[in-house]
């Protein structure tokens, strides 16, 4: 599983796991991960998850 570790400074501040095909980052409060860093923007970035076709 996927997993997004936030920090400001060094510090780790939230542990977020992607478990959606599309997660949105950003300010504005309907994104998935809502940072409040002014140097976020209101829609910051997407991750998407892609699948391989490997089958195991």
């Amino acid at each position: 599983m996927a997993e997004l570790v936030v920090s400001s400074d060094g510090v780790e501040t939230q542990h977020v796991h992607l478990m959606k095909d599309r997660t949105t980052l950003g300010r504005r409060h309907h994104n998935d991960v809502a940072l409040s860093d002014l140097s976020v923007s209101g829609m910051h970035c997407v991750f998407e998850r892609e699948r391989s076709g490997l089958s195991g």
